[in-house]
């Protein structure tokens, strides 16, 4: 059976954010998926990493081809959407174009913001998640150590990581276009304490703000962030009291309802003006939010546009960033056929030797008969001859025809060997 890689998934070009939501996957639902891989009819996922980050959800597995159509069903169930809708906005890779998606990928060349380094650490946590669940064997650890490292020589070899520009530093962007750069005094509250609310902070500690605070569900968290940084925070209940206060919002949890709901719609109407950028997938801030007149609602999607304007200089690197991912990809699939090329042979040995040792069995009974010695072994000759070369015809004769010109070849090259 042909087992290689596959990639399945959809991202921020190929589907939009309320799609993408929909196939989001906390760490709590990929480590259950990870370690309770299915058996789809009969076939096997053989080891299996799941990558979900606020602008892809995808899927990378050692499996057989045949079983894409199973595993398109199969994935898109342990989201929210309907399958036929995952289909539509969905892509898939398999084999040499799985890896060579795979190393892009953590190289930052297919992130929204090109050339991010974000997504090199979100690949690495997916791996450990999966290597915890014992989704990652040999081929998959092989695979995603040279990701890692494929991705460390584009950045030191290219201008792909060249300039400040990711999500966070286009939220402060953002903030200045909106705030008409009067953003001195302006008071902003951070939602949630994952990497890219501390990316953010990171970015607007950098500029004098009139105060920044940090609130998240876990007070401990909130009081970590705002010791490292020397910013205030507030518990999570008091956002409601508190959201007039500010005039930027920031919001990025791993909730699947929405912080800030309809519920604040009235609050809001009467406070001053308001930016707020939702980074969450799932959304944090109801869509509705956005229709009052003084809120400026953003999405991640968004973004795109503000990170578009910073990026002429990391494309300029494209084509040479993708002739060291294309070497590299090359190089592990020749370790990749290699190395199936010597479990066949390994597989090969063993069934002959199993063969071997049952027609030595069968000769020694004839022997200890009084079968003409000679005769036992001209028959055992003949079994032997007819044993090693039944399988190999029946492939022939049940091979495609796309394969038989193939097959003729590597046989004939094989016949010719033992004829020299």
């Amino acid at each position: 059976m042909i087992i290689v890689p596959i990639v399945i998934g959809l991202n921020h070009t190929s589907a939009p954010l309320e799609i993408r939501e929909q196939m989001s996957l906390s760490v709590d639902v990929i480590r259950k998926l990870l370690s309770n891989l299915p058996v789809l009819d009969g076939d096997v996922i053989n080891e299996a990493v799941i990558l979900s980050t606020c602008n892809r959800t995808e899927l990378y597995c050692i499996a057989n081809p045949k079983m894409l159509d199973k595993l398109f069903l199969w994935f898109a169930k342990t989201g929210s959407i309907n399958p036929d809708v995952f289909r539509k906005h969905s892509y898939h890779y398999i084999d040499f174009d799985a890896v060579y998606h795979i190393f892009r990928v953590s190289s930052g060349l297919d992130s929204m913001v090109l050339g991010e380094p974000e997504i090199l650490g979100q690949m690495k946590k997916a791996v450990l998640i999966a290597k915890e669940a014992k989704g990652v064997g040999f081929f998959f650890h092989r695979l995603f150590q040279d990701a890692f490292s494929v991705a460390k020589t584009v950045r030191t070899q290219t201008d792909i990581g060249r300039n400040s520009i990711s999500i966070a530093s286009s939220c402060l962007k953002l903030s200045s276009i909106v705030m008409n750069n009067g953003i001195q005094n302006a008071k902003v509250l951070f939602i949630g304490a994952g990497e890219m609310i501390e990316l953010c902070i990171k970015h607007f500690s950098s500029v004098n703000f009139g105060g920044l605070v940090i609130s998240n569900r876990t007070l401990a968290k909130s009081k970590n962030l705002a010791d490292k940084f020397s910013i205030d925070f507030i518990p999570f209940e008091q956002i409601y009291d508190d959201i007039s206060d500010f005039d930027i919002i920031i919001s990025c949890t791993a909730s699947n309802d929405f912080i800030i709901d309809n519920s604040y719609a009235e609050k809001l109407s009467y406070s001053t003006n308001k930016l707020m950028i939702d980074l969450a997938v799932p959304r944090d801030i109801d869509p509705v939010i956005g229709n009052l007149n003084n809120v400026k609602l953003y999405s991640i999607d968004d973004l795109a546009s503000i990170i578009k304007q910073g990026l002429d200089a990391r494309r300029a690197s494209i084509p040479k960033a993708d002739n060291i991912i294309l070497a590299k990809v090359k190089i592990f699939m020749k370790w990749a056929h290699q190395r199936d090329l010597t479990l066949t042979i390994t597989n090969l040995i063993n069934k002959i030797e199993n063969i071997k040792l049952l027609e030595i069995e069968r000769a020694n009974s004839m022997i200890s008969k009084n079968f003409n010695k000679e005769y036992v072994i001209s028959v055992m000759a003949h079994r032997l001859t007819k044993k090693f070369l039944h399988g190999l015809i029946n492939a022939m004769k049940n091979s495609e025809e796309k394969d038989f010109s193939h097959i003729h070849g590597y046989l004939s090259k094989v016949i010719d060997s033992q004829d020299k």
